[in-house]
């Protein structure tokens, strides 16, 4: 009888080639909880077809009920132990061959154990270097526009944003202009005439009209008389015209209303077949008083106005727009006035003119991330041999900003960086070993990248050739 142990991960096809390879009829197949391969029927169905055809003997042995009641459906043996004999078999494993560690591993690890030794207790001098530092300046000229590209920084096209925004300035004077214009209407008398034999009525807002295109309104009706006539054998020897008084007032208040005797003499509408009338006085009550306008001047000082505090304001809010995380490019600035609104109007009245202009503000601005990006490309290229860009934050002294385009500004950069001393090992060992202590210190501080050394060894004695017996300390560069 023979075990397999299957491996939850293993595959039918694999366990096949397993069975394949045994000599005995007799195999048990000891298998995991949850195997993969056994959770479906037909694995079982093949496995037991296998067996069928080469004639074994497969007993399953699992603590998993879903697997071994599959197994049986499919017509093999299954158990949730070992068989006796091969539990006992199972457990008893051979003993571990003891391997004797030849002599030259001894020799070996006596010879790493002196070394050690060497390096722990042989005295070590100790090099302190404090690195150089130097304050750089940096000069450069870019260009800023949305059309360029990330990959582009460091070629000096900086890829910058443009940022938009609404804005309404509202002015409002007073105004300098005047007009008279009417204030109360003009009124008087007037005296219809018939001619007709039959009475006539003049309804109420009969409209009279004067000489020079005055217009006049009957405020009550009236009812003219008919004409008398006088006749003598027959003969009409004589007539009476009638009459009837009424009064009227002005359609137009003002003093133009304040008319003479007879300057009102025709009616408006087909009474005028009919009847005459006339003003045998002069009207009265027409005044006139002098009212504020909208002049010219005034809409064109408003305009001026509005204008100036639109320039006084659009600095103010494209910085505010900017934000903390950006640079603004003042030059780019750009103001699109719209129409501009006045109430009232030129000519009408009013004691006060207001405009409202509104406008679009464009300003093209750089990110600071971008910006910091080329200065360390820049900064990392022009550093001097054996130094490196410090970690401070570059220092942007003055930005001088020329608009070339609505979308496009050249920026002239000046600005300042720190550099460090770069220390490497082996350019330091080579320097100052073998070397006695005043040789090492004045070799070290001709290197441009070391400001100061402190050796921990007399003056007189030299430092070993063997870098590994040198210890090497670096402090930190100061500060300016």
């Amino acid at each position: 009888m023979e075990l397999i142990r299957v491996s939850r991960f293993r595959s039918l096809p694999h366990l096949l080639l397993r069975l394949a390879q045994k000599q005995g009829r007799e195999v048990v197949l000891l298998l995991p909880r949850r195997a993969r391969a056994f959770r479906h029927p037909s694995a079982w169905e093949l496995l037991a077809l296998y067996a069928q055809k080469h004639a074994l003997e497969l007993t399953v042995v699992s603590s998993d009920r879903e697997l071994l009641d599959r197994a049986a459906a499919a017509g093999l043996h299954v158990t949730t132990g070992l068989p006796v004999d091969r539990e006992g078999a199972a457990g008893r494993e051979e003993p571990a061959t003891r391997r004797l560690l030849p002599l030259w591993g001894f020799a070996l690890a006596f010879f790493l154990v002196l070394l050690s030794g060497l390096f722990f207790f042989l005295p070590r001098p100790t090099v302190l270097i404090v690195p150089a530092r130097r304050r750089l300046n940096l000069q450069a000229m870019v260009l800023v526009s949305p059309a360029y590209r990330e990959d582009e920084i460091v070629q000096g096209r900086l890829p910058g944003i443009l940022l938009h925004r609404t804005g309404l300035v509202v002015y409002e004077r007073a105004t300098t202009g005047s007009r008279l214009e009417g204030a109360t209407p003009a009124q008087g008398k007037v005296i219809f005439v018939n001619e007709n034999t039959t009475s006539i009525t003049v309804p109420a807002g009969t409209i009279l009209q004067s000489v020079n295109g005055l217009r006049f309104r009957t405020q009550t009706a009236v009812i003219v008389p008919p004409a008398k006539h006088d006749y003598l054998l027959g003969l009409r020897v004589g007539s009476t015209s009638g009459r009837a008084a009424t009064t009227v007032v002005a359609e137009q208040a003002g003093s133009q209303g304040n008319l003479g005797p007879g300057k009102v003499t025709v009616i408006v509408g087909p009474l005028a077949r009919h009847l005459k009338v006339v003003n045998p006085e002069g009207f009265t009550g027409g005044t006139d008083r002098r009212v504020a306008v909208v002049a010219p001047e005034d809409a064109e000082m408003a305009r001026d106005e509005a204008r100036r505090e639109m320039e006084l304001r659009a600095p103010e809010e494209a910085q505010e727009l900017t934000g903390p995380e950006r640079i603004l490019l003042a030059n780019s600035l750009t103001l699109a006035p719209g129409r501009a609104t006045l109430s009232p109007g030129v000519g009408e009245e009013g004691e006060s003119v207001r405009i409202n202009l509104p406008y679009r503000l464009q300003v093209l601005v750089l990110p600071r991330s971008t910006l910091q990006k080329f200065l360390e490309e820049k900064a990392r290229r022009e550093v001097p041999a054996h130094f490196i860009v410090d970690e401070e934050p570059f220092v942007v002294d003055e930005l001088r900003d020329t608009a070339l385009a609505p979308t496009r500004s050249q920026l002239e950069i000046f600005a300042s960086y720190t550099a460090v001393g770069r220390l490497e090992r082996k350019r330091l060992f080579e320097t100052l070993r073998g070397k006695t202590v005043a040789a090492a210190r004045a070799a070290l501080l001709s290197l441009p990248e070391v400001a100061a050394v402190r050796i921990d060894l007399p003056p007189g004695q030299r430092l070993p050739r063997f870098a590994w017996r040198i210890r090497l300390a670096y402090a930190k560069a100061p500060a300016f």
